[in-house]
């Protein structure tokens, strides 16, 4: 007997309403950052810069957290659900959604920017390229053609106003 997939389940749960996302996205990033910490390890290489680099990773770091904790004030003020795999309630165009209509994935991005930069490992750099690319084509791509369906009109003067990630 087959196990159902993650994403069916999620499919079986809530019908067609909802972003037809198959990856889990802090996850992918999660495995990104693995897979540039292994890679260093087994293939170290350096950043140049030494403490300046690190701190502006630090600096960065702030940022994108801050960044993350008021996306997830605004889901949570919308009473909107933040899996892709959820219904959307509403389409939030307030507070940072102004200039990114993807401003988690943003800030998800600019923290593997900073543990790279932290850690001085050119590896997280180039995992961090890859995990965009993905992101950018496997699960924003999949999560507009649904959010054009769920809202239509709004969502298209929504992207024709503002830009996907910056």
């Amino acid at each position: 007997m087959e196990t159902p997939s993650f994403a069916a389940h999620h499919e079986d749960d809530h019908g067609d309403d909802h972003a037809d996302v198959r990856l889990h996205p802090p996850v992918t990033y999660l495995m990104a950052l693995a897979i540039g910490a292994i890679a260093q390890w087994f293939f170290p290489l350096l950043l140049p810069g030494g403490l300046w680099v690190r701190i502006a990773g630090v600096l960065l770091l702030v940022v994108s957290v801050s960044l993350f904790r008021r996306c997830i004030g605004l889901f949570r003020q919308h009473a909107t659900p933040l899996p892709p795999w959820k219904p959307s309630k509403a389409l939030i165009q307030t507070g940072p959604y102004r200039i990114s209509r993807n401003p988690i994935y943003l800030s998800l991005s600019l923290t593997l920017l900073a543990f790279a930069l932290i850690f001085l490992n050119p590896w997280g750099l180039m995992t961090l390229l890859v995990v965009t690319l993905v992101i950018d084509r496997l699960v924003i791509a999949r999560e507009e053609v649904y959010l054009l369906r769920a809202f239509g009109d709004t969502y298209a003067q929504y992207q024709r106003r503002v830009r996907r990630w910056l």
